[in-house]
């Protein structure tokens, strides 16, 4: 896969109003992401997310500022054609996707976007099988109908289908949104089974535990400017700071300045369950052998 680099470039964004002077949904944002990373955008309602999302996605162009992946750029003068061929290098995963699911059986769920682009039939269920085996469908599974799978594994099919367009930049909007403990932890897979084979990975999430889980780097919007990016160790380290934002701590990274307050160490600080275990077990092994 080539290696795919999106900037966003000081872009900004303001939507029609009846306002004198609306406050831009957008402004001044400056990011980097690349292929094989996780980013990670959140922020409260209205900070923006959305709004970088859609531009992300080709669905509208900056009014200030230009957003380039690899070769292409978009900007306010970008013509139909322009967004037409930045729109083919992504893949846009909505909320609950596995409502999107419509055909009889798995496989042919899959094969209805390169059918779309023109594949031939042999070609367009290639790529499906090849799509649901990047994101580790059971082949038992491909004859079924999606409708039987359990939640997490529809999602996989879904997310399926948006591969098998070859996308170079993924898109996730909230993943992990309705999901059990199983099926968060199956899309767990899935992101990091997508990063392995370098793809370009942004999400919009509330889900702190999946950005301690998954994110390599995360932006976090305020008003519609970027407040930090960062590393998810690096933003979890600011529990103050967090807080003046309204964003949470991931379950283990609250366990964990407990145990600090009680004299652990754990350093680097723990993000994940798994974690918190390993480091806590290594502390008393420490203390036992004093």
């Amino acid at each position: 896969m080539v290696k795919t680099t999106v900037q966003f470039q000081e872009v900004g964004f303001t939507y029609p109003s009846l306002q004198t002077n609306p406050r831009p949904a957008l402004s001044g944002i400056d990011l980097t992401m690349e292929s094989g990373q996780v980013t990670a955008i959140i922020g409260q309602t209205g900070s923006g997310k959305t709004t970088l999302m859609q531009l992300l996605a080709g669905l509208q162009s900056p009014q200030q500022g230009q957003i380039k992946r690899n070769e292409v750029i978009i900007d306010r003068q970008a013509t139909s054609k322009q967004l037409d061929q930045w729109r083919q290098g992504i893949g846009y995963v909505f909320q609950f996707p596995e409502k999107q699911l419509f055909a009889e059986t798995v496989l042919d769920d899959v094969m209805f976007g390169p059918l779309n682009l023109g594949l031939s039939k042999a070609d367009a269920r290639q790529r499906a099988i090849k799509s649901l085996q990047q994101v580790k469908v059971n082949p038992k599974l491909f004859d079924q109908s999606p409708f039987e799978l359990s939640g997490g594994q529809q999602r996989r099919v879904a997310i399926a289908g948006v591969l098998a367009m070859q996308p170079q930049v993924l898109i996730l909007d909230e993943p992990s949104v309705g999901l059990d403990p199983k099926g968060q932890h199956e899309l767990v897979e899935l992101i990091q089974t997508c990063q392995q084979q370098e793809m370009l990975i942004v999400m919009i999430t509330h889900d702190m535990e999946l950005v301690a889980q998954v994110a390599n780097q995360v932006v976090v919007l305020t008003e519609g400017k970027v407040a930090t990016i960062t590393t998810p160790r690096e933003l979890f380290e600011q529990a103050e700071q967090l807080a003046t934002w309204q964003l949470s701590l991931p379950t283990a990274v609250q366990l964990a300045y407990l145990a600090r307050q009680s004299g652990a160490q754990l350093q680097p600080l723990p993000l994940t369950m798994e974690q918190l275990a390993t480091q806590l077990a290594t502390e008393l092994e420490g203390h036992d052998a004093n």
